[in-house]
């Protein structure tokens, strides 16, 4: 009997796309923008997946905590790629 809530699921389901886009970090040297841009993306689905949760299961944010630390230890990878934060945040919020 499956006792989960169908938010959980969706949860665990983010954490998979969010431990897949992570890959690449140990498997090249320099990522491509869009790898950058897909981990980006699967950590920010993932966050709306952990605000709309109530309780969060231990072994989730275990999970959690080892995938930040990979992406934190390898964020220059990330800035290499995309710039700095504040040329991100331009490249995402265009002005008009």
């Amino acid at each position: 009997m499956n006792t989960s809530s169908p938010d959980i699921n969706n949860l665990e389901v983010a954490l998979k796309q969010y431990k897949s886009a992570l890959k690449p970090l140990k498997t090249t040297n320099k990522l491509l923008k869009k790898q950058a841009l897909e981990l980006l993306s699967a950590r920010d689905n993932l966050q709306k997946q952990l605000e709309s949760e109530e309780k969060i299961p231990i072994n989730l944010w275990s999970k959690l905590i080892v995938r930040d630390k990979r992406l934190k230890q390898n964020a220059y990878k990330i800035t290499e790629v995309l710039g700095s934060s504040r040329d991100f945040y331009r490249l995402t919020h265009p002005t008009i």
